[in-house]
């Protein structure tokens, strides 16, 4: 329910949707799993290779399993976890468990570090997971992960590598 902090607002008519954006990300999104997208997965003769993120565009998404869970903050060049290219996230992650929405800039590496941006969001969801949601697309669109501050990822994957899943939460405030 979008409402939970209504009694907070003041002007409700013109803060219910940015409310609901923010208060409401933490319940709606869904789950990937998909091992490949580790930076230390380094084939490329993989059925689907190289892999597209283009459809994470607008939602929101939580990265779990070996694969990672944050995308990272360095660049790495370089054919990796299911792609050509990689995508670095280049601003602080927000450290507050509060549902509220952070935007910064996520950097394709290509043949630079910083070669082409998007912006992307992400969020501290009570329970202390990360999840994100790009804004806009780029051709290549690959991001990487980090795994509890140790293990990267590559994401992307409009066609889905092998042990791949997805499943889609939708979780009731308590």
């Amino acid at each position: 329910m979008c409402t939970t902090y209504v009694q907070d607002i003041k002007n409700i008519s013109s803060c219910l949707i940015l409310l609901c954006l923010h208060s409401c990300s933490c319940n709606n999104y869904t789950n990937i799993t998909e091992p490949w997208r580790n930076k230390l997965y380094t084939s490329s003769s993989f059925s689907g290779f190289p892999k597209d993120d283009a459809h994470l565009v607008g939602k929101w998404w939580r990265f779990t399993g070996i694969g990672g869970d944050r995308i990272i903050t360095a660049c790495l060049t370089g054919t990796r976890a299911g792609g050509h290219y990689t995508t670095h996230f280049q601003f602080t992650y927000p450290t507050n468990e509060s549902e509220t929405v952070a935007e910064g800039t996520a950097y394709g590496d290509i043949s630079t570090c910083q070669h082409d941006s998007i912006r992307m969001q992400s969020v501290l969801c009570p329970g202390g997971f990360y999840i994100y949601k790009p804004l806009q697309d780029l051709w290549f669109s690959f991001y990487m992960q980090q795994h509890h501050g140790s293990v990267l990822l590559h994401l992307s994957g409009r066609i889905r590598g092998p042990g791949s899943s997805t499943t889609t939460h939708r979780h009731q405030p308590v």
